[in-house]
């Protein structure tokens, strides 16, 4: 086996390093790059064979390093906002080589960091940080988990450092620790080998103090939508209909008469559409048991539905709701009947397993069991070509018997990306194969459906599945609506091109009116909005609040999903706004802030807070001196005559109004 190792002679001993990078075992061949970003910063590069005499020539932003043999291109483009940095790596005969490994390193003082974050992180509902320069991290991203980006944040909210990859579909490792020197480190290394004639990856950099940490984020997904080409999944007027979904409480204890008694009261709501989560698709208690039990029969048994078919089109003409059809497409059960024809096309993963294979998904029981010396998986390998088959036959059969509007895609991330199975693989990367699956449930759907909506959700919804769906949405979060919140903080900046969603809201029996009122404004406040409360055992008082805030939504929502989303107040929580041109939308969820900044003329200050009361200053746009300001309660009804604030020389409106828990203050130009 030939060994991963640099050996630098000559004068450039002292511009390309041997050394040590986050505890890294290998050596690699590491470049120092331009000074002007203000940090220290490095490439890593794992090339197996060994260099020669290395010699360098600039030429504008490029600099070019060779040994005769091998030839390394890096150039540095910056921007007012970043720093691109682009590696050309190919050998001088055009020959193929193998490229084990890439990272970049950037070293910034420990000082400047209040807090760290990425998207793909554990959610929390106390904190949109994920650490602090105090802590070590370390996480991992892949093909269908997460993205290859962290951010380093300032106290006031500002970036510090934006760190991240351009390519998508590879296993990265995402580290930090804190130095000897009073600098933190920050590593993404990409770890999946590869052999080609000429390499060509990019990574971004951005130091821009400017710029809040959603904004650069942001900045960083359109750069990797432009350079991958980006195409979005067509959406229609559908994706933006409030959803119902009845998993969080029933679970798979689903029927008949279930499905249409809450379709009834979802469509009396206002809401357009129907999730059948997983529980249609097979006998209750089936879904627990993953790979031991039937999951992928999709066949509903006849004492939960005499006919599924016909109880869509009831929901459809009653109700006048569309479905959206859950579906686990790479999970087959060894007890379901498609087992026989698949049982040769699963994955299979290593008994042992170490983060530099890939994601390994969830690779343990009941998700995967014995199988000879290793375990097979419930999953189907995307990297065989007859999965693309299975792929398009399912979800031709679906689309004939069921005609659903849309498709709640799930259980992506469970997927390992790496196979160890006797069978051959018809491509040999894991990302490569993962994008053919999921074109091929793309098309298959468009061709039945040009206005279907397919749903995604973290952390399988990101960078290199985005063609993929027109919707995206957070984890699961039921009960929690502070941690729905803030997951979906952290994954908005990078969704530009699909429509935003709240997960499906749910609160149990009992739950406090002012604590249900939160729930709902928040999920409206985060995207399209979801629900799954019982509905059926709910009090009139919880209907009533849900009626008033899908019609709110209705009326408002060009403004809700296409305005301007921004943060405020607190790192650790913040507030939010969405903005248009002529309305501001503000979610306040604590009183930790100087004041709120409003661009339009009319300010809805939303009251998500634990009392009765907004304290703060709030700044509109200039042109008016007076303020009206009506008061809502939380089922939106106007409580009394509406008040008057002045502007002080300052241009602020000083505050201190009654605001009932989940109400809003409506702030308009008097006269």
């Amino acid at each position: 086996m030939r060994k991963r190792i640099a050996i630098l002679v000559g004068s450039l001993a002292g511009l390309l390093l041997v050394n040590w990078n986050l505890g890294s075992s290998e050596r690699a061949l590491v470049i120092p790059l331009n000074n002007s970003l203000g940090i220290t910063a490095t490439v890593a590069l794992g090339i197996e064979d060994r260099w020669g005499l290395l010699t360098s020539r600039r030429s504008g932003g490029t600099t070019t390093y060779s040994d005769g043999n091998y030839q390394i291109q890096v150039t540095e483009t910056a921007t007012s906002t970043r720093t691109v940095i682009r590696l050309v790596i190919q050998q001088s005969s055009g020959y193929p080589f193998r490229l084990n490994d890439f990272s970049i390193t950037a070293r910034v003082p420990r000082a400047s960091i209040s807090g760290i974050w990425y998207p793909g992180a554990e959610p929390s509902s106390t904190n949109v940080m994920v650490t602090d320069a105090d802590h070590f991290f370390s996480d991992i991203a892949d093909a269908n988990y997460g993205i290859p980006y962290v951010g380093a944040v300032s106290a006031n909210s500002r970036n510090v450092l934006a760190l991240g990859m351009g390519r998508q579909d590879l296993n990265v490792s995402i580290e930090g620790q804190g130095g000897a020197d009073s600098t933190y480190e920050f590593r993404l290394k990409a770890m999946t080998p590869r052999t080609a004639t000429r390499f060509d990856e990019s990574f971004y950099i951005s130091t821009d103090a400017s710029m809040g940490w959603p904004e650069i984020a942001t900045d960083y997904a359109d750069w990797v939508d432009a350079l991958n080409n980006y195409q979005p999944f067509p959406v229609s007027q559908r994706a933006f209909e409030p959803l119902y979904d009845a998993w969080y409480w029933s679970g798979d204890r689903v029927d008949e008469r279930l499905y249409l008694e809450t379709a009834r009261m979802a469509s009396e709501l206002g809401i357009g559409l129907y999730l059948a989560d997983s529980g249609w698709d097979t006998d209750q208690g089936e879904y627990e048991k993953w790979l031991a039990g039937k999951t992928g029969d999709y066949s509903p048994p006849h004492e939960k539905f005499t006919d599924l078919s016909e109880t869509f089109s009831q929901i459809r003409s009653h109700g006048n709701l569309a479905i959206d059809l859950w579906l686990q497409p790479f999970a087959v059960g060894r007890q379901s009947f498609r087992y026989a024809p698949t049982k040769d096309i699963h994955i299979h993963v290593p008994t042992r397993r170490y983060p530099a294979m890939g994601w390994s998904g969830l690779a343990y029981e009941p998700f995967a069991l014995p199988m000879g010396n290793n375990l097979e998986t419930v999953n189907l390998c995307p990297r065989m070509a007859a999965t693309q088959k299975y792929l398009r036959d399912l979800f031709t059969e679906m689309a004939t018997m069921y005609k659903p509007e849309g498709y709640w895609i799930d259980f992506i991330d469970g997927l390992a990306t790496y196979c160890v199975a006797p069978h051959a693989h018809d491509y040999s990367l894991f990302g490569d194969a993962f994008s053919r699956s999921l074109e091929t449930i793309k098309s298959t759907i468009l061709l039945n459906d040009p206005d279907a909506v397919v749903h995604f959700r973290a952390r399988y919804a990101n960078l290199n599945t985005k063609s993929f769906a027109n919707i995206w949405q957070t984890g699961d979060s039921p009960g929690n609506y502070d941690q729905m919140r803030l997951s979906s903080l952290r994954l908005r900046p990078f969704s530009k091109g699909v429509v935003f969603a709240a997960d499906q809201m749910y609160w149990p029996e009992g739950t406090p009116e002012t604590e249900v009122s939160r729930f709902i404004m928040t999920s409206v406040m985060t995207g399209v909005p979801a629900f799954g409360p019982t509905l059926v055992h709910s009090p009139p008082e919880t209907l009533a609040i849900l009626k008033a805030w899908l019609d709110f939504y209705r009326r408002y929502r060009e403004d809700l999903v296409s305005g301007q989303f921004s943060t405020f107040g607190l790192l650790a929580v913040p507030n939010h706004k969405i903005e248009s041109a002529e309305r501001s939308f503000v979610y306040v969820r604590n009183l930790g802030f100087a004041e709120v900044q409003a661009q339009a003329r009319t300010i809805f200050l939303m009251n998500a807070t634990n009392i009765d009361r907004f304290v703060g200053r709030v700044r509109p746009p200039q042109g008016a001196n007076v303020y009206s300001i009506r008061i809502l309660n939380r089922f939106l009804v106007a409580e009394r005559t509406p008040l008057q604030a002045r502007l002080d020389s300052r241009g602020v409106l000083n505050l201190n109004i009654a605001i009932p828990q989940g109400g809003i203050a409506i702030l308009t130009p008097a006269g």
